[in-house]
């Protein structure tokens, strides 16, 4: 247990150094030089938040394995999981700095400039005391989703890659100590609480920041350059995996496919991705959950969510959809919570007054609430579609769930196989998102 939760703490801590360094760098050098990014680099840096774990980690199987892209010795070791880590926080750290410089009006810097001040000068006195909140907020959710991640040191780490999330898994499923793993989740649950704790209490308002145009100044070519290499390093592991599939996969792998349980997993993986999806914005909406106790959820990991399951039901649906609750909650409370502070409660309580019933002010909220709902589903779409450790975990053997079912088949030797099927996952993640996106 040491082992695992040293090298936890380790790993994300790097990595919280690497994305703040890199990626919120990046965000404060566009602020600085006034160079605002152009709409395909948002995009490219918004793409890895998107991806699921089993297919990154797959992707850069096929980027440094021995049959892969770029061959390099650095597979199944320390150093892939940081550079996992760091495709998908150095991003996510680009993307929350640059939301929360938007949020900063440039005239302040201007009054500053026009006062002598130099780059250096204006980032230190003007523009750091106003992120101070943004640099907490980053730094505790890249601790969080580093610490709690499992399939990239479970398929990248290999023997060095014990982090706290893969020794539990042990203890639970394969050694069978439940004990030992309690005690174990417990301690893991108290770090997390705390790091959740220090954002509820420096954090009170979640309402995003109002974009604010900055002024922008003719970009020069490195700009381009450097943002077309950053938009190649991230469409690279992918690109890998796409170029791996089409050079290996051959009719007799498209047929197994297609008689395996592929399709049925993931018309199961659909109709509960549906059912938590229903129950997790019922609960928000009729319960009032707010923002902190989505937060406090946060420090529950999937591993210990299906920990908590396992022991209380055993594998099967009920402990899937339980787990998967927990998942979703608290991305559906904080959600719905920002969406009820901008209508405010004196809407709803007019329409009270003025003689409405119950049932009339619900669906009331549900009009004012449906952009919010939609963002919901998107982002739930991406957690229950794309998991793979809760329904590796807790679904029946026989009745596996999609993503869990195509990391099945990797491990038992058909990677075509089983990166097809996670294609068609992507493709229906995408199809899904790319509707209710169209109507927000």
């Amino acid at each position: 247990m040491v082992t695992g939760l040293e090298s936890s703490l380790w790993y994300s801590i790097i990595t919280v150094g690497l994305a703040l360094g890199i990626g919120g760098g990046l965000a404060v050098v566009e602020r600085l030089w006034q160079q605002p990014a152009p709409r395909w680099f948002i995009g490219s840096m918004l793409l890895p938040v998107f991806l699921p774990p089993v297919i990154v980690a797959t992707s850069f199987i096929a980027t440094f394995g021995t049959q892969g892209l770029l061959p390099l010795p650095i597979l199944y070791s320390p150093t892939t999981i940081l550079l996992a880590y760091g495709y998908y926080n150095v991003p996510l750290a680009y993307s929350l700095f640059r939301s929360a410089l938007n949020g900063i009006s440039p005239a302040t810097e201007a009054a500053a400039q026009l006062l002598g001040a130099n780059r250096w000068q204006r980032f230190r006195q003007v523009l750091l005391p106003q992120l101070r909140l943004a640099i907490i907020g980053t730094t505790g959710i890249i601790f969080l989703y580093s610490f709690t991640s499992f399939i990239l040191p479970l398929q990248l780490g290999g023997v060095h890659g014990q982090t706290m999330e893969v020794w539990l898994y042990k203890q639970i499923y394969l050694y069978h100590q439940p004990t030992i793993a309690l005690v174990a989740a417990a301690i893991q649950f108290l770090i997390l609480l705390t790091v959740m704790i220090v954002l509820v209490f420096t954090q009170p308002n979640y309402v995003p920041a109002q974009y604010t145009p900055l002024p922008a100044t003719p970009s020069q070519w490195y700009w381009t350059v450097l943002r077309g290499l950053l938009t190649g390093l991230v469409l690279l592991p992918l690109l890998a995996l796409v170029r791996r599939i089409i050079t290996t996969i051959t009719a007799t792998d498209v047929t197994t496919l297609l008689n395996s349980q592929f399709s049925s997993a993931l018309l199961r993986t659909l109709g509960i991705t549906l059912i938590v999806l229903m129950i997790s914005i019922s609960m928000v909406m009729l319960l009032r959950l707010g923002t902190t106790l989505g937060l406090l959820l946060l420090s529950i990991s999937p591993i210990t969510a299906s920990f908590i399951w396992y022991q209380l039901f055993g594998k099967g649906y009920l402990s899937i959809v339980g787990a998967l609750l927990l998942s979703v909650l608290p991305i559906t409370t904080i959600i719905l919570h920002q969406a009820r502070q901008r209508y405010g409660r004196s809407l709803l309580q007019t329409s009270r007054v003025l003689g409405a019933h119950v049932w009339d002010r619900l669906k009331l909220e549900y009009r004012l609430q449906l952009p919010a709902i939609r963002s919901v589903v998107i982002f739930g779409v991406i957690l229950i579609l794309g998991d793979a450790s809760i329904s590796t975990n807790l679904t029946p053997h026989q009745q596996p769930l999609a993503m869990g079912y195509a990391l099945q088949l990797i491990g038992s030797y058909h990677f075509a196989v089983g990166s097809l099927a996670m294609l068609i996952i992507l493709g229906c993640m995408t199809g899904i998102i790319t509707v209710f996106y169209a109507r927000r």
